[in-house]
């Protein structure tokens, strides 16, 4: 569920709190075949999908990865596995926050940049030209 105080974190983060550094932001979903939900985290560093995707093709590749990492909530950063990870509660001490959704479309209050959505066993990536989500394929990852 997203608490008044991740759209709090979000507003924080979103202002780039270093001011030197601009951020690529990143939301990252699956979708719960128990409930049909989507179920997602906010990442702030590296959206873009020749890194966030990439990592994703290559490391989150089935559902109880992509559970284990949208179930530790909000990233400052993706990598290559979990415990490299840096995670907002785990690994800053701030409050637990992630998103949960019944539809794509109610999503959109939290597009950031680029989304990522887990679903059907592969991962899917916002096309903003089109409106829809496109397959995310390795040749995607390699063209920003």
């Amino acid at each position: 569920m997203v608490t008044k105080k991740a759209k709090e974190l979000l507003n924080v983060v979103k202002k780039d709190i270093k001011g030197e550094q601009l951020a690529t932001k990143s939301t990252i979903w699956y979708k719960d075949p128990e409930t049909n939900n989507y179920k997602g985290v906010y990442c702030h560093w590296d959206g873009y999908p020749s890194n966030n995707g990439k990592l994703l093709l290559e490391n989150y590749n089935s559902l109880e990865k992509v559970k284990e990492l949208v179930s530790l909530g909000f990233l400052s950063s993706l990598r290559e596995d979990i415990k490299s990870c840096e995670f907002y509660h785990r690994d800053m001490d701030e409050d637990f926050n992630s998103y949960e959704v019944s539809s794509k479309d109610e999503m959109e209050e939290f597009f950031e940049s680029y989304t990522y959505i887990f679903e059907d066993n592969k991962w899917l990536i916002n096309d903003y030209d089109s409106g829809e989500f496109i397959e995310l394929t390795t040749d995607l990852c390699l063209q920003d």
